[in-house]
């Protein structure tokens, strides 16, 4: 049970980063552009794969890490952008 305890709790931290940064990122967007659209919603999306991507689990170089937070960027902005079209 100590394990399966440790692990849900890595997964609500993930959880809860990827929330906050999420509606932060799409509130500022909101603001600063004053429309609700979904171009809101890519630039959150994107803001948040980076974000996460960014968290070193792993010593890797510059390079690298750029590669990876551009991968997540791209997939999250994807997925978000996705979502909030099937939504509305």
């Amino acid at each position: 049970f100590r394990s399966a305890g440790k692990a849900m709790g890595s997964y609500a931290k993930q959880f809860a980063i990827w929330g906050a940064t999420y509606s932060a990122s799409e509130c500022v967007m909101e603001k600063y552009r004053a429309k609700h659209d979904v171009l809101n919603s890519i630039a959150a999306g994107c803001i948040t794969g980076a974000v996460l991507a960014s968290a070193p689990r792993e010593p890797i170089g510059a390079k690298a890490r750029i590669s990876q937070m551009a991968v997540a960027c791209a997939g999250m902005a994807a997925f978000s952008g996705a979502i909030d079209l099937y939504m509305e």
